[in-house]
């Protein structure tokens, strides 16, 4: 928003005609990169669903001209300056995944691999209303998919999924990046299901290419110091770093007014013991994206560096653009402490700026269950599921450059 300062801007002068905005600060620089690019699109915003398009930057005289008006700017009004693809774009614009024969109310990524046969695969959590399932999609190019069998794999309460973490009949799904278990070729994942008290638990299940369950668990993991009593195990992503098996996951109360991020450490993947438990997010946090909700943490290394993107909503940021909707994160550590970084939210959905981002009508409302991630080449590729509210929720690709 203030991407590389706290510098705030207040409207000083709105010449309407001329579509002409002036403010009391030296504008930013990264908007001088504005165009009509789908990545450079940049915007200002009082409230949301007030904004207007940028087309022109006087920062000598510190004025913008806009293309494009909705809702009212006036004179007083905070601004922000906002691109909603900076960091993340679509590619493409429309949904890559919809819903199914089998998953006929919502779909959302549960992870995405490289096959050995050259095509990438991904598991596909659906829901039909009643039960949640999961199938396996495949593709060449990471936009067009195809469902392998065009039925659901597995589903909740069906075995092997009826062990007793997972014995409900209603929660089924896994999110986050599968982790290629060190020599070997099969992969892990944490999956969420339903014990008979109906607390949600999670356990690391592991699996061959085609989704073939190896060994499924017959307990869910158990987290020293966090009780499941009055609480949900919420899994999030795993990932191998530094020889350690690292596990993050959401610590939360079943009235869903306490989050803690948690990440952990385990023994292996069949044995699944945790030897070390990481606080990093101990709580809600005000005034920020993590305000109402702390969600599908998902360990990534880069440039042997691990780093947790982490999901989060407001509902009362009253001045914000992006009240009501689920953003992402990013959060590393620094001197052994686990901190947000400053550009936080990177990753938002159009948020209603569909008059700018054409064919982004299916995604403007709000960000779904679970991100995924698979880098090729120099791009970083985010797999997330999106609804317009009233719609079914899909899935939805976007890119960034890691250069």
């Amino acid at each position: 928003m203030n991407p590389t300062s706290d510098t705030a801007w207040t409207i000083t002068a709105h010449d309407t005609v001329n579509k002409i905005i002036t403010f009391n600060n030296a504008l930013p620089t990264d908007i001088a990169d504005f165009s009509t690019n789908w990545k450079k699109r940049w915007t200002v915003h009082t409230l949301i669903d007030n904004y207007v398009q940028i087309s022109n930057v006087d920062f000598v005289n510190k004025q913008i001209t806009y293309s494009f008006l909705r809702g009212t700017l006036s004179i007083g009004q905070r601004a922000r300056f906002l691109n909603a693809m900076r960091s993340f774009s679509l590619d493409p614009a429309t949904p890559i995944i919809g819903v199914n024969a089998w998953a006929t109310t919502y779909v959302s990524t549960g992870g995405v691999w490289l096959h050995s046969d050259g095509l990438y695969r991904m598991i596909v959590n659906g829901w039909d209303s009643s039960r949640g399932m999961t199938g396996l999609y495949k593709s060449s190019d990471l936009t067009t998919w195809t469902d392998v069998t065009g039925n659901y794999y597995y589903r909740a309460g069906d075995s092997p999924f009826n062990k007793a973490w997972c014995v409900g009949t209603a929660t089924h799904n896994t999110m986050g990046s599968p982790l290629k278990i060190p020599s070997t070729s099969n992969y892990c994942k944490l999956f969420q299901g339903l014990n008979a008290a109906g607390n949600s638990e999670m356990g690391v299940v592991i699996f061959d290419e085609n989704f073939g369950i190896v060994t499924m668990p017959t307990s869910g993991i158990v987290i020293p110091g966090y009780s499941l009593t009055g609480h949900h195990y919420i899994p999030g992503g795993c990932v191998y770093y530094q020889g350690k098996y690292l596990i993050a996951c959401v610590y939360r109360d079943i009235a869903a007014t306490t989050f803690t991020v948690l990440l952990l450490e385990i023994d292996s993947p069949t044995t699944y013991n945790v030897t070390n438990v990481e606080v990093v997010v101990s709580a809600l946090i005000p005034n920020s994206y993590c305000q109402q909700t702390l969600l599908m943490p998902c360990p990534i290394v880069f440039n042997n560096n691990l780093y947790i993107f982490i999901g989060g909503e407001n509902n009362s940021l009253t001045d914000s653009p992006l009240i009501n909707n689920e953003e992402g994160g990013v959060w590393y550590k620094q001197n052994g402490v686990w901190v947000a970084n400053k550009e936080n939210p990177m990753f938002i959905n159009p948020i209603q700026m569909y008059d700018i981002y054409a064919s982004t009508l299916w995604a403007y409302d709000h960000i779904g269950a679970s991100f995924s991630f698979i880098t090729v080449g120099t791009d970083l590729n985010c797999f997330v599921s999106i609804t317009a509210g009233s719609s079914a929720y899909q899935i939805g690709r976007t890119v960034m450059s890691l250069t």
